[in-house]
């Protein structure tokens, strides 16, 4: 078994060293001063505890964005997709926010795309909805399958609309025209799709009415 083990690790030396058979490419640097290393992807999967623990996997996905390594950001989205789907659905609720926030994610983010189609009720629980594309938003208002109250849209869209602008003051009643007006650009695709006729007139007194300044019917 010495042997073998033996041989079986110059082989593998012997293998690394001629750079056979690698499977991707990991570039460091920017032009001139740049080095690309050869990688084999099972040995590294074997090697780099990151892979073994799916939450590190993440991590080392960010870490691999931050240093611009392409190359090794794609391959451990692959490797998400095909080891770990199961836990990418359990947790899409916490990894929402990192993968959008991230355009190199794009593998990730078909994917993420992809569960909120098949089921968008989920993701009016995210409390980092507003760091979602606005298509996906859109998308997810205008449907009439997924059995939420029109209000809690409604209040969910204003959030988003206000957590795009931090600067906004978390109480209205210190806004100025000028604020209201950035809330309304915001949301001047979404607002046409809110069912203001679904909620009750308690609802719409108390939840909507506040906002009249970005509803043209109700300044008038």
């Amino acid at each position: 078994m010495d042997t073998f083990l033996l041989t079986l690790s110059k082989d593998l030396n012997k293998i690394l060293k001629n750079e056979l058979c690698y499977d991707f490419l990991i570039t460091i640097g920017e032009e001139p001063d740049i080095k690309t290393f050869k990688v084999h992807s099972a040995i590294l999967c074997a090697r780099c505890p990151y892979f073994q623990e799916s939450s590190d996997l993440i991590l080392l996905l960010e870490a691999s964005d931050e240093l611009c390594l392409s190359e090794l950001c794609e391959h451990i989205q692959d490797f998400i997709i095909t080891k770990r789907l199961v836990w990418l659905r359990e947790n899409f609720l916490s990894l929402a926010k990192i993968v959008y926030q991230h355009l190199t994610f794009d593998r990730l983010q078909k994917i993420f795309t992809e569960m909120i189609y098949e089921n968008p009720k989920d993701l009016f629980k995210l409390e980092t909805l507003s760091e979602l594309p606005e298509d996906i938003i859109l998308f997810l208002i205008s449907r009439d399958d997924f059995f939420i109250r029109e209000v809690q849209i409604w209040e969910q869209i204003i959030k988003w609309g206000i957590l795009k602008y931090p600067h906004l003051d978390p109480d209205i009643t210190y806004w100025t025209i000028k604020d209201f007006e950035t809330l309304k650009n915001r949301l001047r695709k979404s607002i046409p799709l809110i069912r203001f006729y679904q909620m009750s007139s308690k609802e719409f007194k108390e939840k909507v009415v506040p906002f009249k300044k970005i509803l043209p019917v109700l300044q008038e």
